[in-house]
């Protein structure tokens, strides 16, 4: 897929075939690496150096050779932490890297042709039990996908996290699989706007893929929904969004700082402070929070616990 033009033949072979499994109709995909395209040596390694080399000598648009190389790029740094190694140090097997960028680019490759504009993704399922690795035995999820699907705090606590999309929830439904690999996670990451509940939408398309893992009793399938987003009126937007106001005079002032702190962890949209002149000329400060209508509450409960308000 991403050997020069001017190759003898083919590295990779993608071949679709129609299936059934619990009763109904999907496609499978399975992808055939020639032998000669990959070393003879055992420990054959690819660094990111390899890796980046292949993408930016390929046929690809820059737009798709970015996207790829931002990939690839979580993937390396995933891979060095949990090893302890640096960033160029880190590698892929090489037969594991090939499955890589096959698996990376037809990804990025599909979307671009199909015109999508923004994925999101469900909740992710990570499956259970032990994944036999380069590096022996481990337990599900295996540490890069961890990694990769790991949350920062710091970040987190952003206002503008969840509109760049980078946090998910993991959960595992009981199957003894590896159901999120590194790569399927930063896949998703990287490429996801949102986690979680399907967004409002008019569906115009499905795709059904299945994997080549027979299981008892769900299918082992990955299924898209193509469609338009349903567009809100300035009048429901509005009514999404909530101002929470108080007034305090009994505080010290030093302490806002933190409390700001803690609204903005809380979920909270803006915060700002506002001075005032009371009753007989006591100053006190004016708290101001915006927040999703749906948070109002958590909100409310998080002044009454962070600051002397009484309502």
């Amino acid at each position: 897929m991403l050997s020069n033009s001017n190759e003898k033949e083919k590295m990779i072979k993608i071949i679709i075939e129609e299936r059934k499994t619990i009763g109904l109709r999907f496609y499978e995909a399975d992808v055939e690496i020639k032998q000669s395209a990959v070393s003879s040596q055992r420990s054959a390694v690819r660094k990111w150096k390899d890796i980046e080399k292949i993408i930016n000598k390929s046929f690809l648009s820059d737009e798709i050779k970015q996207k790829g190389l931002s990939i690839f790029r979580r993937l390396f740094g995933a891979e060095a932490k949990v090893h302890g190694e640096t960033f160029n140090a880190a590698h892929l097997h090489e037969l594991g890297a090939v499955d890589c960028i096959v698996d990376i680019f037809c990804t990025i490759i599909g979307l671009n042709l199909l015109g999508i504009e923004k994925v999101y993704s469900a909740d992710v399922n990570i499956g259970g039990g032990s994944v036999r690795t380069k590096h022996g035995i481990l337990p599900v999820p295996a540490p890069a996908t961890i990694e990769v699907l790991r949350c920062k705090i710091q970040d987190a606590s952003l206002p503008r996290f969840a509109e760049q999309g980078r946090g998910c929830k993991i959960y595992s439904d009981g199957t003894p699989f590896e159901l999120t690999t590194p790569t399927g996670a930063v896949i998703l990451k990287e490429l996801s706007s949102g986690f979680g509940n399907i967004p409002d939408m008019f569906i115009e398309k499905i795709g059904i893929g299945a994997g080549n893992r027979d299981f008892k009793d769900k299918p082992n399938v990955l299924r898209i929904l193509i469609g338009q987003r349903k567009e809100q009126s300035a009048e429901s937007r509005e009514q999404k969004v909530a101002v929470i106001e108080t007034t305090i005079d009994d505080m010290n002032p030093q302490i806002y700082e933190y409390v700001m702190e803690r609204l903005f962890k809380a979920g909270a949209l803006d915060v700002y402070l506002t001075q005032l002149i009371m009753k007989k000329g006591r100053t006190g400060i004016k708290l101001n929070v915006l927040c999703n209508r749906n948070e109002k509450e958590k909100m409310r409960k998080r002044m009454f616990e962070e600051t002397r308000t009484i309502g």
